[in-house]
């Protein structure tokens, strides 16, 4: 009786399973799912982790910024890919009613940025732990920032890409026109980055980013698109280059308008830049919209939307990119998009709140604070084809393995969900992968050579200056300049 009822269970699967394959669009949202919750060690309610992570080389950094002390603030670094909490980074913070209020990861340091009470004259400050051994290496106080001015907002944000660190203090020089500091990994300050015309609460460096020698600052309050309104708040980016601390481009969108506040976050991996402009209005008041630019020649590229866009979104609120592959936060919604073809990817439906995300290759996090009584938790989620057999396409015999694991089964290969049962969850999973899996596309490296990419969404590619073509993209096809 029992067989038989497994049968008929069976049967009914497949049916679905073949009614699906014929209608289910790709991509999909199935084709990433979470691998993992992080939690601290420990962790009591009100900490608040994950409001601030970033990830970089199988490391993550979150902030639980609402921890009690003694010592606080503070936050940690994990082992993604199993969890393992490594280290609790302390700061004994030197200004009253100092909070944590950014982070970055890459190699072997992490940087926290902290600012001060607004009322307050001092500044934030940045501090640069390493990554191994837990210890701080170094702090960058306003005492240690020539020309920094009071109130500047030093540490709001910050980008740390290879040797250099850029911080962002959007209310600093005079007029609170806004500017970034660049700094080596032992915190000695190199550059000073201003914009010669930026004019009153412009706010230059109110979001940073860096890659590739290259530093892509958001001022998201400049007011070019209608100089004669004080109030315009059109915003502009500016690209520098690092090793000189010259402007080199200033960016705004194609069809800018007052109120975008083009800038407002910004991100890059290699020569390919994007901008969020949250005040955009393309799918309604306030829907936002997000720019990618070519860092070297200036060009805008296209403009992103989200597929589901609507009034008060504020898509672009924030934005992170790896790769081709972006992940750009709206009010109730973190979306992932191939920046190549432009193609919405996924969408995390936001019943958190989350905090914070960040993407590294085909892995991405996010933080949400607010989970399990205030005590946080960073989400892992990853891209995997849904390849059960190793022959680089998802087919018949892949869905024979899932229906012959169906039901519970802890670690199976099937559950790709990893809640310990194979349901409709993964068998969705599966199709929505059907057929050939991608693979790493061509890239195009400076001087013109054509060679292929060894990771899907390009990010070898980007590590050696070249121009990612798309996953199944092929030299053959491709013209290099």
């Amino acid at each position: 009786m029992r067989s038989n009822h497994r049968q008929a269970r069976v049967q009914i699967i497949v049916a679905l399973a073949v009614w699906a394959i014929g209608s289910f669009p790709q991509p999909s949202d199935a084709q990433w799912v979470q691998e993992d919750k992080i939690t601290v060690v420990g962790g009591m309610p009100g900490d608040a982790l994950g409001r601030h992570a970033a990830l970089s080389g199988g490391v993550l950094i979150a902030t639980a910024p609402m921890a009690e002390g003694p010592p606080a603030p503070r936050a940690y670094l994990f082992q993604v890919a199993d969890g393992l909490q490594l280290h609790e980074l302390t700061i004994e913070v030197e200004e009253e009613f100092e909070e944590l209020h950014s982070v970055d990861i890459d190699g072997h340091h992490a940087v926290l940025g902290t600012v001060v009470d607004p009322d307050s004259a001092v500044n934030g400050a940045v501090y640069v732990f390493d990554v191994m051994e837990g210890q701080e290496l170094a702090r960058i106080t306003h005492r240690d920032v020539a020309g920094l001015m009071p109130y500047s907002d030093f540490g709001v944000d910050l980008d740390l890409a290879e040797e250099s660190l850029v911080v962002g203090a959007p209310f600093d020089a005079e007029g609170r026109t806004g500017a970034a500091y660049v700094f080596d990994a032992t915190g000695r300050m190199v550059h000073r980055l201003t914009v010669p015309e930026a004019e009153c609460d412009d706010r230059v460096g109110f979001s940073v980013a860096a890659d590739r020698g290259i530093a892509l600052i958001g001022a998201p309050h400049d007011d070019d698109a209608c100089p004669a309104n004080p109030d315009c708040e059109s915003g502009a980016a500016y690209v520098f280059d690092l090793a000189s601390g010259l402007l080199l481009l200033k960016l705004t969108a194609s069809d800018v308008a007052p109120g975008d506040r083009f800038g407002w976050d910004v991100a890059m991996s290699g020569r390919i830049g994007i901008v969020g402009a949250t005040g955009n209005d393309e799918m309604g008041s306030n829907s936002g919209a997000v720019y990618a630019f070519d860092l070297v020649t200036g060009e805008q590229l296209f403009k992103l939307t989200a597929n589901d866009g609507a009034e008060g979104d504020r898509f672009g609120t924030g934005v992170a990119m790896s790769g081709s592959v972006a992940v750009i936060q709206a009010r109730f919604k973190t979306y992932i998009f191939d920046v190549v073809s432009r193609i919405q990817l996924f969408g995390i439906e936001e019943s958190l709140s989350y905090d914070s995300f960040d993407i590294d290759g085909d892995r991405v996090i996010v933080g949400a604070s607010d989970v399990d009584d205030l005590r946080g938790a960073i989400y892992v989620f990853e891209r995997t084809c849904f390849d059960l057999t190793g022959d680089a396409s998802v087919g018949p015999a892949d869905l024979a393995g899932l229906l012959e694991a169906w039901g519970p089964c802890e670690a199976c290969p099937a559950d790709v969900t990893r809640d310990g049962t194979v349901d409709f969850g993964d068998l969705l999973g599966l199709l929505s992968w059907w057929g050939p899996c991608p693979q790493p596309g061509a890239c195009c490296l400076p001087g013109g050579t054509c060679v292929p990419a060894k990771m899907t969404g390009g990010l070898d590619c980007v590590e050696q200056s070249g121009t990612y073509q798309g996953d199944d993209s092929v030299c053959d096809d491709v013209r290099c300049e």
